[in-house]
Order: C-alpha cells, then sequence, then structure tokens
C-alpha cells in the first residue's frame, strides 16, 4: 500500500533529538515511514526515538555526505514509488559561524535550523498545510522555508562546473540558473529524486565528512542539485513563511545588529567596519 511520506532525519549531533522528537511529533493524520541515520552506535538514543515512534527504521551510515549522503543511502534501500512525498531534515551545527548573508539578509546560525524545520512541521497546521499545497496544486515539487531558498549566483559560482557536471550525469541539460533550499531540508516530490538512484548515486559517492565544511564536497553540489532536479522535470519550489514567534524575533535581532554595527575582514586581508550601513572605517 502506498504511504504519504518518507521522513529522513539525519541525527548527527544526538544533542539535539528532543528538539526533533518534539517537531517530528507534528507529523499527523498520513501514513508515513520514519528512517533515522547515525553515525555511531548509541542504545540510549536509540531506546528513545524507539520509545516515541515504535516504528522508526535506525540506521547506522558510514560518516560520508554530511547528511546527503545518508539520505542518499535511504533513497537506495527504500521504493521510492511507495511514496508520495519525502521530507528531509537533519541536525545542524548552530555555532559553525556568526551569520551567512542569503539573498542579502544576514541570517544567524541559530537561526538556520528552527527556520528551515519549523517551515516544514513546525506545527500539526503548518505540516498539514504543506501536504495540501502539494495535493492542490501539481505544479509544486518542493517546498521549503522562504528565507533559505535562494537563486543568488554568489551561492554556486564556485562550485558550477561540479554542480552541471553533476546535473548532466542525472541526465539533463544544464539549466539557465540554479534555485535551492540553502541548509538542504526540504519536503519534495518523491518521484523527482529517482534520477538519482537511476545514476547510481550511493553514500560511497561521498567523501568522508571532515571537521570542517568542505565548500566543493559532493554533498554541498548536490544540496543545489535537488533545486534542479525540481525546476527541470517541470515543477516549482514553494517558498512558505512558518515560523514560530521566537524564530522571527531572532531573526530581527539579528539582522538589526549587523545593520547598527558590521565588522568585515576581507580577502585581501582589509578591515572594513559599518554603522548603519555606512563606511566608517577601512584599513
Amino acid at each position: 500500500m502506498k504511504k504519504t511520506l518518507l521522513v529522513h532525519l539525519h541525527l548527527y549531533y544526538i544533542d539535539q533529538l528532543d528538539y526533533f522528537i518534539e517537531k517530528l511529533s507534528n507529523i499527523q493524520s498520513v501514513s508515513y515511514d520514519l528512517y533515522i541515520t547515525m553515525v555511531e552506535k548509541n542504545e540510549e538514543v536509540k531506546q528513545k526515538i524507539l520509545s516515541r515512534f515504535p516504528n522508526a527504521n535506525i540506521l547506522i551510515v558510514p560518516n560520508k555526505g554530511y547528511d546527503v549522503g545518508p539520505f542518499i543511502h535511504v533513497l537506495n534501500n527504500v521504493d521510492i514509488d511507495s511514496y508520495d512525498y519525502i521530507l528531509k531534515i537533519h541536525t545542524k551545527n548552530t555555532i559553525l559561524n556568526n551569520g551567512d548573508k542569503i539573498n542579502g539578509v544576514w541570517i544567524s546560525r541559530k537561526c538556520w535550523m528552527p527556520l528551515l524545520v519549523e517551515a516544514l512541521i513546525g506545527t500539526p497546521k503548518i505540516f498539514a498545510d504543506n501536504i495540501k499545497k502539494f495535493e492542490n496544486n501539481h505544479k509544486i515539487g518542493m517546498i521549503g522555508s522562504k528565507y533559505l531558498i535562494t537563486s543568488s549566483t554568489d551561492s554556486y559560482t564556485n562550485i558550477l562546473p561540479q554542480v552541471n557536471n553533476t546535473i548532466k550525469n542525472l541526465g539533463f541539460t544544464i539549466p539557465n540558473k540554479l534555485t535551492f533550499v540553502a541548509g538542504t531540508m526540504f519536503m519534495m516530490r518523491s518521484s523527482l529524486l529517482k534520477p538519482i538512484i537511476k545514476a547510481g548515486y550511493n553514500i560511497d559517492s561521498f567523501e568522508p565528512t571532515g571537521k570542517t565544511s568542505q565548500a566543493n564536497a559532493l554533498a554541498h553540489i548536490f544540496e543545489r542539485v535537488f533545486g534542479a532536479l525540481v525546476t527541470l522535470q517541470g515543477k516549482e519550489i514553494k517558498k512558505v513563511n512558518s515560523c514560530c514567534y521566537q524564530t522571527k524575533f531572532n531573526l530581527f535581532m539579528f539582522q538589526l545588529k549587523h545593520f547598527l554595527y558590521y565588522k568585515k575582514t576581507t580577502k585581501n586581508n582589509h578591515t572594513i567596519i559599518k554603522i548603519c550601513k555606512i563606511p566608517v572605517y577601512r584599513g
């Protein structure tokens, strides 16, 4: 029997488990299978998951490809045709750096994960509304947070040749532009992911995950490719603006901070300081 949803959570930072148990509990009123991948065995974590989700499939996978390698590992171990949609979420480093500029807006690393997750499964109503969006509009191929969906060339120019090669390996022509969910959390029509399996990608296609981010790693290439698979197959990426008051407040305060005072060190090792966006120092 076909199920509505396949859910994949890559649980790398196990201290974030409680947050994800709370959010996963918002998936209601649909039939779904839950797959949770981890890179190390942890009996305490396993029992905690099973106490809340008795039918969860818990897989121990090689630490390759950040969250993307494990996701593709799951895709290779299920029948994609058995699901209408696939939800991809994962734990995230919240202290990697101060923040990132997406679509001209500064977003704190502490805001990335809640913005991405809450847009998809922040409450039972948010989740139900997202399912309705798919069901009521067959042009929608992917749903993600409006704050982290981008088409900015700055977000992919440095790895564009690798992205284009991967797109060609999947059997598609190179698109004029790329639109994707930065942070790689989304809900997507399952059929759109079939070219990845057909092309033979699996977790061993990915490099071992290092302690520092590798900007040209295959996982980051696929971050862009997932979005391309949507548009290249004639579908649209839907931006949703669902997040809790606290997340919106934290986002606003971080943007206000950067407006009032901004300090940057350039590639040429120059320091630039701006106050209220007005340059006041360069040295």
